[in-house]
């Protein structure tokens, strides 16, 4: 987070699936960084629901786990990008801004 602020990048967190929606309508951020891995529902359900309310919603997946057919279902979204852990800062500012634009 603080690399983030450091760029001007305004970051919220929230811990789990069940907070994205909610968040999302809160904030109406100009992307989301989705972990596939949380601790309460799949990231890829949560993405289901994000694409489904707010379809130009662009989306960073974020995996340790190098898994094909949950990138290429996703990928074949416009606005959508896969991150495989670890990534440093440099390549997440630069895959939000290929999302976003």
């Amino acid at each position: 987070m603080a690399l983030l602020d450091l760029e001007g990048v305004d970051a919220r967190i929230v811990e789990t699936g069940r907070e994205v929606l909610p968040a999302i309508g809160k904030w109406y951020p100009d992307a989301v960084i989705l972990d596939i891995g949380l601790p309460d529902i799949d990231g890829t359900k949560v993405y289901a629901a994000i694409a489904r309310k707010y379809p130009d919603m662009p989306v960073v997946f974020s995996s340790g786990h190098g898994d094909d057919s949950t990138r290429e279902a996703v990928l074949s979204r416009p606005n959508v990008a896969f991150l495989l852990k670890p990534y440093d800062v440099d390549t997440l500012l630069s895959t939000l801004d290929r999302v976003v634009s």
